[in-house]
């Protein structure tokens, strides 16, 4: 019985869902609002992989905040995500030069009316690995003008952060390095045991067969 609770306790340990949390990146040094992704009609954002540790985790959701209340009435944005090697103060002025290994995060027809210090954003689900290289997301607004919409900007202390935006529709425009949104992700660290975990839970199996087989 003792091996047979072994194996339950190690079973149920490699079952727990991990835990929900989130990150809160905000470069470290406030300054006004500004004019992002609701103006620019293309938006990108590179974050250090420093920033996420080592381990691989599941991204569920990118928030923002408004500085300002707007309506988003009309309005469609597509943020895809990726990753890319160096890419924090390493942007391209080729928007489309910045994105690998990239995948569509969500898709928001409208994301209402926003009150002045709301949270709003998109949620998904993308396995981010920080060895893999900078995280990188990417918003295209594909339907509606431009918004007069500011969210909390702030520059960053080092290399935690930078952008590249553009108003045209021919891929090119301008980065800026060290700034950028202050956001909020929210994420569950990727479901992945450890080896030891593995090794304990076949030591239980094992044993538990052999004590069944002496009682036979």
């Amino acid at each position: 019985m003792k091996f047979r609770s072994l194996v339950l306790s190690v079973v149920a340990l490699l079952a727990t869902p991990a835990a929900a949390t989130t990150l809160y990146v905000d470069g470290g040094q406030s300054i006004e609002g500004d004019c992002t992704f609701a103006c620019a009609l293309r938006y990108q954002q590179a974050y250090s992989s420093d920033l996420f540790g080592s381990a691989p985790i599941l991204i569920s959701s990118i928030d923002f905040f408004a500085s300002r209340s707007v309506s988003f009435d009309g309005r469609t944005f597509v943020m895809r995500i990726g990753t890319q090697a160096n890419a924090v103060n390493n942007l391209s002025t080729d928007l489309s030069d910045n994105l690998s290994n990239d995948v569509v995060f969500d898709t928001v027809s409208d994301f209402g009316f926003v009150e002045a210090g709301d949270q709003y954003g998109f949620d998904g689900a993308f396995l981010y690995d920080p060895s893999a290289g900078d995280l990188i997301i990417d918003i295209l607004r594909t339907e509606g003008g431009q918004v007069s919409m500011f969210n909390r900007f702030n520059s960053a202390a080092g290399d935690t952060f930078s952008r590249a935006l553009n108003f045209q529709t021919d891929g090119t425009g301008y980065t800026t390095d060290r700034y950028g949104l202050v956001t909020q992700f929210g994420f569950e660290a990727a479901d992945v045991p450890e080896p030891a975990a593995f090794m304990i839970f076949g030591l239980g199996l094992a044993a538990l067969g052999s004590s069944r087989m002496r009682r036979r």
